[in-house]
């Protein structure tokens, strides 16, 4: 028997306890490992930590409330990292077993401690040490020998007179494991949806990312069609080991005669037989992490229903219906609902207009993830903080609250963090290029992002995404392994991508200052790379790519990049914007570029002129004709002191280096001009490149 004990090193007395507890197993006969046995371990201390949570047949928890707010991921940033690393493997451990918990058990040393079980534990049987009889419990629990003897069974059963009234039951058969839920809000398009390809094809899969709610949308089309079906079975299908189980509960449900076999595979090949000689019934395999493995368990002929939800976009043969985020009115009346601000069934409407304002903002910077709605609903219940004060500690501290899921959340128990952090560790343990792709998408501007940023930005994207960027093949073969988590959207027609806000914050989260900082650097290297020249005939590549471009403005400034393919990018789509009459927005790009050229080139260069006349030039377009005399003395032209003259009418903005062409060319230029658009074409100036 292996045990492992994980502890916070609170203090010299409370190490000292666990020493004695792990010597006092040892002497038992226990083989009890803790950290104080080790060094320096040459896996090092994460790979350590791991193995003897993962190799171990128990694991105490000392629980205190330190190791709770280090559990919790609340603590100091660098303090009980060992802490923090062993409660995240804990968490993924029992979200993988489906929270059926046998393996770790909480202990304390004072009952005090006992309100600091961190929420998983919370249902396990925990010992206080302070008690004397509560150790021999525990080596009870530890070795599995019974704390009292059982009676024998008495040969027969006693028999019980007979009821007078015959117990009769109806309705279907039935092993949906989730209860109605009071809080489901619309979805009306999807449940319709759903019964129709049903319907006509008898087999459909919800797909989508994980926290988008289609095990909710499975079990509420279970509920709302009870009556319609003969028998309405559940499987799920996480692994292929859980796919087995849940079709020998099926059979046991059925009572099968194979329910009972050593060999679950009877079971199995009952109840397939059984679904493909009975019709009228439905049957929902949840959470199908591979569709081949499903494939094998689906009759080839049946008549009934097969529902499926899984994160895969590529569903095969099955008809896929793909689940979205909500709507933000939607979103924000499943908030209301799960915040008891209004009943379970009440309108948006039901609420007051100030709340119904905030309940749309907060559901729009959570994207409309139901997983991550339904989650602040549960805090601003719990904590009772309200609305407002949710949005403003969200604005402040996104990353913990994304990581705290409520008491009572049964049907989804795992946080939108650690939802989003165990997708893209197994993207990451199928491909390094593919985690990379998905690190790249967490920088950028999140909706339509032009895939020609991986393809003319290949050689900005390090070793692992680079080389595999430049080949299409190995590129679409990186996209394939995100697109079974739903991590991304492919619009294979518009060659864009999409990625949800909240996966951009948690794979952020993951990363170190450092990794930041390097990722943002490659997410604008990138977009200048695919940034074409902003002449007319590429107007319609910048509209593509402009979204983008002001999104690395906030890169720059969050990270004060100044080189000069930062200013050019800036410059290109400043002028680009420039050129569409979006003053407003090409204005802090010329600035920006200005300030770049300027410190990176020296005052004297011809980009930080040409940059000086793009600025004066959209000044002018704004009639800020004193804007001029108020920019600063390094942003005038090399040599030119403040005065009170505004730039001459007529000015055009310039191309970085460029020269200034003859008036000839300029005629020329404004004819292939759409007529909307030459009033800005007629003043002297070269294009920026």
């Amino acid at each position: 028997m292996r045990v492992f004990i994980s502890y916070s090193h609170d203090s010299t007395e409370h190490k000292n306890r666990v020493w004695d507890l792990c010597e006092r197993l040892r002497n038992d006969g226990i083989d009890c490992r803790i950290d104080q046995h080790e060094f320096s371990p040459p896996e090092g201390w994460p790979r350590w930590c791991r193995n003897q949570v993962q190799e171990s047949q128990l694991v105490l928890v000392v629980c205190t409330e330190t190791y709770n707010q280090r559990y919790e991921d609340k603590g100091p940033a660098g303090e009980g990292k060992g802490a923090k690393w062993e409660g995240f493997i804990i968490t993924l451990e029992l979200y993988e077993a489906e929270e059926r918990n046998t393996k770790f058990i909480p202990v304390v040393f004072s009952s005090q401690d006992a309100q600091h079980i961190p929420l998983e534990l919370e249902g396990a049987t925990h010992y206080d040490l302070s008690i004397p009889e509560a150790y021999p419990n525990l080596f009870c629990h530890l070795t599995n020998q019974p704390l009292h003897i059982k009676s024998e069974v008495a040969r027969e059963i006693r028999r019980m007179p007979l009821l007078e009234r015959r117990q009769e039951f109806s309705g279907p058969l039935w092993n949906v494991p989730l209860p109605r839920n009071p809080f489901f809000t619309g979805r009306k398009e999807k449940l319709e949806e759903l019964g129709n390809a049903l319907n006509s094809g008898g087999l459909a899969a919800l797909t989508g990312m994980g926290g988008v709610g289609k095990t909710q949308i499975a079990a509420h089309f279970a509920h709302e069609r009870r009556d319609e079906y003969s028998a309405v079975l559940w499987a799920s299908a996480a692994s292929q080991e859980t796919l087995v189980s849940g079709f020998a509960a099926i059979a046991s449900l059925l009572n099968l005669p194979e329910k009972d076999e050593k060999d679950q595979a009877l079971a199995v090949a009952a109840v397939k037989r059984w679904l493909e000689a009975n019709g009228g019934w439905l049957l929902i395999v949840d959470n199908a992490s591979d569709l081949a493995t499903v494939q094998g368990f689906i009759p080839p002929a049946a008549e009934g229903h097969i529902l499926v939800t899984t994160q895969a976009q590529a569903t095969g043969t099955i008809q896929a219906i793909e689940v979205r985020d909500m709507l933000p009115e939607d979103g924000a009346m499943l908030l209301l609902r799960r915040a008891k601000i209004i009943k379970p069934d009440g309108p948006l409407s039901a609420a007051r207009a100030p709340d119904r304002d905030i309940a749309v903002q907060i559901s729009t910077a959570l994207g409309g993830l139901p997983l991550a709605l339904d989650q602040a609903g549960a805090y601003i219940d719990e904590t009772r903080c309200g609305l407002a004060g949710y949005l403003d500690l969200y604005t402040k501290q996104a990353a913990q609250l994304l990581k705290r899921r409520g008491a009572t959340a049964s049907e989804h128990p795992a946080s939108v963090a650690t939802t989003f952090a165990l997708s893209f560790e197994r993207v990451a343990s199928a491909s390094h290029a593919a985690a990379d792709l998905l690190r790249l998408c967490a920088f950028l501007h999140p909706d339509a992002i032009p895939e020609e940023i991986f393809t003319k930005g290949a050689v900005e994207l390090g070793p692992n995404l680079g080389p595999i960027a430049a080949d299409p093949l190995k590129l679409d073969a990186a996209f394939a392994e995100i697109l079974k988590y739903s991590l991304l959207r492919r619009d294979a027609d518009a060659k864009t991508l999409g990625i949800h806000r909240l996966v951009q914050a948690v794979i952020q989260d993951g990363l170190t200052k450092e990794e930041k900082g390097q990722w943002a650097e490659r997410a604008v290297r990138a977009v200048n790379s695919a940034f074409p020249s902003p002449e007319f005939a590429n107007w319609a590549q910048c509209e593509r790519l402009v979204p983008q471009a002001l999104a690395c403005t906030s890169l720059v400034e969050g990270y004060a990049f100044e080189f000069s393919e930062v200013a050019r990018l800036l410059n290109s789509a400043g002028y680009y914007l420039h050129r569409r009459a979006r003053f407003s927005d090409a204005e802090p790009l010329y600035q920006r570029a200005l300030m770049i050229f300027e410190k990176v080139l020296g005052p004297e260069h011809p980009n930080v002129a040409t940059s000086l006349n793009n600025l004066a030039a959209v000044h002018h377009d704004q009639g800020k004709y004193a804007g001029r005399a108020a920019l600063p003395a390094g942003a005038r032209r090399p040599g030119e002191s403040a005065g009170p003259r505004a730039p001459r009418r007529g000015r055009k903005p310039q191309q970085s280096g460029g020269t200034l062409p003859r008036s000839g060319q300029v005629r020329r230029g404004r004819a292939a001009l759409p007529a909307g658009a030459r009033h800005l074409a007629g003043r002297p100036g070269a294009r920026p490149p």
